[in-house]
This record gives C-alpha cells, sequence and structure tokens, in this order.
C-alpha cells in the first residue's frame, strides 16, 4: 500500500499497484473466447461494465494453455459462463478484504471459496498469484489456474 496526502488531515490509500500490467494471457484469453470482438460484447458488457467487482483472473502458460484447449469445443454461451465464473459481483475485494472461509457468488451463480494458508490465499484452490491490481471497476487478482 502507499500514501498520498491530499490534505493534512486526510491521506487517501491505494492498492500497491494502480495499472494491470500483466495481462497477456487474460488479453490472449478474452480474444480466444472471441469476447473482444464487437459481435460478442454482450456476453461480457453486463460485468466490464458493473461497479465494485472482484476479478480472479487465470494469469499463466498453464491457465492460456488449458483455456486454448478447450475454448474451441465451447458454445458462446459456455464461454460466458467460464468468464462470469471469474467475476464477482458486488463486493470490491481487496486482499486484505479476503477472509479464509469466506463464500463470494460469482455473476456465473457459482460460490467460489477463499482459502489462507499463512501468507497466501486461494480461490476454490486456485493460487492469487499477485493481487489487488485496479481497474475502471473493481479489483483483479491473478490466479495461476
Amino acid at each position: 500500500m502507499g500514501v498520498i496526502p491530499i490534505s493534512e488531515t486526510l491521506p487517501l490509500v491505494w492498492p500497491r499497484s494502480l495499472v494491470l500490467t500483466s495481462n497477456s494471457f487474460v488479453v490472449a484469453i478474452l480474444t480466444g473466447g472471441g469476447y473482444l470482438s464487437a459481435a460478442d460484447t454482450n456476453l461480457v458488457n453486463a460485468v466490464l461494465y458493473r461497479p465494485n467487482m472482484t476479478f480472479f483472473a487465470p494469469n499463466t502458460q498453464e491457465a492460456l494453455a488449458a483455456f486454448n484447449a478447450i475454448a474451441p469445443n465451447m458454445s458462446q454461451s459456455e464461454l460466458a459462463g467460464a468468464f462470469n465464473y471469474h467475476a464477482v459481483p458486488n463486493f470490491l475485494g481487496y486482499s486484505s478484504q479476503l477472509k479464509s472461509g469466506m463464500q463470494l457468488k460469482t455473476a456465473q451463480g457459482a460460490n467460489v471459496t477463499i482459502t489462507i494458508r499463512g501468507n497466501t490465499t486461494f480461490v476454490n484452490g486456485a493460487k492469487i498469484v499477485t493481487s489487488d491490481y485496479l481497474v475502471a471497476n473493481g479489483v483483479v487478482h491473478m490466479i495461476d489456474r
């Protein structure tokens, strides 16, 4: 965390990174799913433009390889479901707010469980490898699968 003094009595606290800098796999997954084409924006716009979102985004070579192996056989609604499974609406979940045993409902409708072991946080068994990336409508945590 960092602090910007905006007045002598009121500091502004922000997540440690203000820019999503490591999004190449996320972009590849969205492109592979057709989410970045104009024809498919209706599948993800409800999540992408909704405020107070928490995203758990797979961002490893393994995640990309796994997605590329199954994506060609998925329907557009299945692709949308996979995308929405990684989005939690109505919860601005910075890492300091994630608690072990916490259950969160995804935009797809499934529940995910937060588990904390030592200094490592997991969401349904996927390890959060980097956290607290600020995006326009919420926060992104990169997961390993």
